[in-house]
């Protein structure tokens, strides 16, 4: 049973704003306070008791060097105190949460690196016995320097959820040689380490930009308290294009950030934010406090455009339709009194809403559901380093939405027309009824996968996408939709 705080609400917050959807507000909610440099964050159902949309909260508390959870009480309201998932005694920097094994349980991967000497770094997977009482241990990696941002993702498409890793440079010292990226190949809950390339990274995201079930990484550059000497090159954002069989091709896609201490790139995510059938990437300018966006041209080119420039100390980005009009909205903290969320138009022009501007270190947001209806709330870390605080934005659904306690449709897979001539477009129209990973793709007869549409987290909504018919052969297809445990196969014929 899970032991309640007392006093739940050290503050009450509340933005209002009217947007193309919805009316949309934030109630700030205090999960924890007095913590030392909290920094990562994360939900799911980590008990195995929480509702679809009352997750718990995964987080680190940095300077204490600990690993944690919090027990969602109900509403998103009410918070447990502390659970602890592991102490390892130095600074615990980020985490994530997944079914690593299979097992119907939320595991936990977390990364830690010591503040004096070596600087060493490492990586471990929690696993959890199936209502976050006790967890397994295992430390995946040690390496010399600093692992930052963590991904789960299924990276080469065989149903099982990888991680992908960056090291960073050491804060205090120049430690090149095990910088850069890393991803750790799921088999069942056994890992095997692979190095892809040696960028000074932080923040990464995943998606698949040719479709073809496997996953390509985008990763942005960053140094931390201390230049080399002589070292003059500029920060880059980069694409780690995968072939299709877990070997990667480093490509360029900007390489204007600045070079010096505490300068580079921040918050990375990808999404397509137009639906124009290719992925977009976000991500901020630190040095100069500028949020870009790098419209997806396809091909793996793209196109920079300049979201806002008054974003002094941009840290982390994430993404969630706070207004539930279809349109993926960006959520993202400034280490300078800010915390906006930018409404999305549907054409990727958007518009910024303040949220909070009461705490000057807003760090890593985290979009999950808390409050126990459909409408997206956010998790955020308040880093100070002796009194920090750990926060729920409650987004109530004001008009525009469904109460989870009302919702019961069961998901829908259509395709309109499914018998269409070379030169005609496929709607695919489908609704997500819980969070998931929804992976829609089309195979030919034999069960060769001929294209990858969408393999990536999803919140409930209904959604649509196109496919132009000409660039397949005649013949008869099945398009497969997965979203969490439901599946469904539909037939797509091409004729001339």
């Amino acid at each position: 049973m899970k032991k309640v705080i007392s006093i739940i609400i050290v503050m009450f917050f509340m933005v209002l704003n009217v947007s193309y959807g919805r009316t949309v507000s934030f109630d700030r909610i205090t999960v924890d306070s007095l913590q030392n440099g909290p920094h990562g964050m994360w939900a799911g159902n980590i008990d195995g008791t929480s509702p679809q949309y009352e997750q718990d909260i995964f987080a680190t508390i940095g300077s204490d060097g600990k690993s944690v959870w919090y027990g969602n009480g109900g509403a998103g309201i009410s918070w447990s105190t502390q659970n602890l998932i592991w102490d390892p005694s130095y600074f615990d920097y980020e985490i994530a949460g997944c079914d690593m094994d299979n097992d119907g349980d939320i595991d936990a991967v977390s990364c830690q690196v010591k503040t004096s000497g070596s600087e060493d770094g490492s990586i471990a997977i929690h696993k959890n016995n199936g209502n976050g009482t006790s967890w397994a241990t295992t430390t995946l990696m040690n390496v010399n320097g600093r692992f930052r941002q963590m991904r789960v993702y299924d990276i080469d498409g065989d149903g099982d959820s990888d991680i992908v890793a960056t090291v960073n440079s050491a804060q205090s010292l120049f430690i090149a040689e095990d910088q850069g990226l890393y991803w750790f190949r799921n088999d069942g809950g056994s890992f095997t380490s692979f190095y892809i390339g040696q960028a000074n990274c932080w923040k990464i995201d995943c998606f698949d930009d040719d479709g073809d079930g496997h996953m390509d990484i985008v990763a942005g550059e960053f140094y931390h308290g201390y230049v080399a000497s002589g070292t003059s090159a500029p920060c880059r954002l980069l694409l780690y294009k995968n072939n299709g069989a877990e070997s990667f091709t480093e490509v360029v896609i900007d390489n204007t950030f600045p070079n010096g201490t505490e300068s580079g790139v921040s918050g990375v995510r990808c999404y397509d934010f137009d639906k124009d059938g290719n992925t977009d990437i976000v991500c901020g300018d630190v040095t100069n406090g500028i949020f870009y966006l790098y419209k997806g041209t396809g091909g793996g080119n793209f196109t920079k455009n300049t979201i806002a420039s008054n974003c002094v100390g941009i840290d982390g980005i994430d993404i969630g339709d706070f207004n539930t009009d279809g349109k993926m909205d960006i959520v993202v903290a400034g280490r300078n009194y800010w915390l906006r969320w930018y409404e999305n138009d549907g054409s990727a022009n958007f518009t910024s809403h303040a949220i909070d501007a009461q705490y000057q270190l807003f760090d890593l947001p985290y979009v999950s559901y808390f409050d126990g209806d459909t409408c997206p709330d956010i998790a955020l870390s308040e880093a100070s380093s002796s009194v920090g605080h750990i926060f729920a934005y409650l987004n109530p659904c004001i008009g525009g939405s469904v109460e989870e306690n009302t919702k019961t449709e069961a998901p829908t897979f259509t395709i309109k027309p499914n018998i269409v001539n070379q030169n005609s477009n496929v709607k695919i129209q489908f609704s997500v009824k819980d969070i998931s990973t929804v992976n829609l793709s089309i195979y030919d007869i034999t069960g060769k996968t001929i294209k990858t549409l969408i393999n990536e987290h999803r919140t409930p909504g209904c959604y649509e996408t196109n496919i132009d018919a000409k660039n397949i052969a005649n013949g008869i297809y099945f398009m497969k939709l997965k979203a969490g445990n439901y599946q469904n196969i539909q037939k797509l014929i091409i004729v001339k």
